[in-house]
């Protein structure tokens, strides 16, 4: 599985939203986080999406056209991190309640 970071302005975030709807994401999951909630940029959100490589080869085609540029480096690692940490959280969290 290979991970990968996808940042939108806000104005873009529509076609974010018209983009991640399509069943070929639901299947793969993704995640969308504001910026300022990750301590990133704050006029940006960012998609997260763990899939198959097909799967990049594929559709992100349709991540680019909609605004989404894939991030590397240090804001990458940041966004990631954080993303992948807050899902860590919520499975402990129900862990607790099993």
């Amino acid at each position: 599985m290979a991970v990968k970071v996808y940042k939108f302005e806000k104005a873009n975030y529509g076609k974010l939203q018209n983009v991640v709807k399509q069943d070929h994401f639901a299947r793969n999951g993704y995640t969308i986080r504001e910026g300022k909630v990750l301590n990133a940029d704050e006029n940006a959100y960012y998609l997260y999406v763990s899939a198959p490589d097909e799967f990049f080869n594929q559709h992100e085609k349709e991540i680019l056209d909609a605004g989404g540029v894939s991030i590397e480096g240090s804001e990458y690692e940041l966004v990631k991190t954080a993303i992948e940490q807050e899902s860590q959280n919520v499975a402990s969290g129900i862990a607790l309640f099993d």
